[in-house]
């Protein structure tokens, strides 16, 4: 590395951690209207998360309107920029954070799961706050979870620090990552949380339909059910609107996720996270490209 890049790297850190202690050190509520202006103004000007999300509601909302496509991916990029304010937020105040959990549903099964010493898989797609369900779920359980750093060294080790904060333990994004979780997992008595919706590598993942559109799915949630013999549940932290805090819910996929056919298991995956998604669909993540991998005789729907 030049010395020129070591300098702007450290500048880049500074000033990317200087700006989540900033965001950090306001209230949630002023929080969330930092970002409810800062979603304005995106909404004004052609940017990616605005574009990708307009595309994304067209393809999987082709039963709305232009008129209502058009408010939820407002809304959508509202809830976006809470999400994005809300991270620095978390990982300076952890406590405040698992503070603002105002109710929990549907994890009674999931408590009587690990009473019995038997595993648990999480798979929590990019829905609500994330960050808040790790909080709760660590603060209450023993969780292992898969991690891949930041690229900025100065927002990794905060997010280590705040992730790590209620004692989760974290896995390499590696293989040798994948065996050492699902060893642990063997054992009984631990839960792991997994996005299901991240576009996987080539060769990770194989096209399941997401709202009627072939969409390459990760095998890791269903392969690691099947080596561990964890139950599945979805789960899933809901904002709460006036940044009255949030709510967390847990509940079973559908069975067919257990198949040992990966292409009915995904599918059925897909569909449980299409359910999920009703119950609060401006809280999805429609930012992101999740059909940017297409199968043969299919265009890139981005371009």
């Amino acid at each position: 590395m030049s010395e020129s890049t070591s300098y702007s790297q450290k500048i880049k850190n500074v000033l990317a951690f200087r700006v989540l202690q900033a965001v950090a050190s306001l209230s949630l509520r002023a929080n969330h209207r930092l970002a409810q202006r800062i979603a304005a103004l995106m909404n004004l000007f052609s940017n990616r998360t605005r574009d990708v999300a307009r595309t994304n509601i067209q393809l999987c909302f082709p039963e709305l309107s232009p008129k209502e496509q058009a408010a939820l991916a407002y809304e959508n990029l509202v809830e976006s920029a809470k999400g994005s304010a809300e991270m620095g937020w978390f990982w300076f105040n952890p406590e405040k954070a698992l503070n603002m959990v105002k109710a929990v549903s549907g994890d009674g099964p999931l408590r009587e799961t690990l009473a019995a010493n038997e595993p648990a898989i999480i798979l929590a797609p990019h829905l609500g706050a994330f960050e808040v369900l790790n909080f709760w779920v660590s603060h209450q359980f023993e969780l292992h979870v898969m991690y891949k750093p930041a690229k900025l060294k100065a927002v990794d080790d905060l997010m280590l620090r705040g992730r790590e904060h209620f004692g989760a333990h974290l896995y390499p994004t590696t293989p040798r990552g994948v065996v050492g979780l699902i060893r642990r997992l063997r054992k009984g008595g631990v839960i792991t949380a997994i996005l299901p919706d991240q576009v996987p590598d080539e060769g990770s993942g194989v096209f399941a339909p997401f709202y009627g559109i072939p969409a390459y799915t990760g095998t890791l949630g269903p392969r690691m059910a099947q080596q561990s013999k964890a139950r599945v549940f979805m789960g899933w932290a809901e904002r709460l609107p006036d940044a009255q805090g949030y709510h967390i819910h847990f509940s079973d996929p559908h069975p067919d996720i257990y198949h040992k056919d990966l292409a009915v298991a995904t599918a059925a995956m897909n569909h449980t996270i299409e359910t999920m998604i009703a119950k609060a669909p401006a809280q999805y993540m429609w930012g992101y490209k999740r059909f940017r991998r297409t199968p043969e005789g299919h265009s890139n729907p981005y371009k």
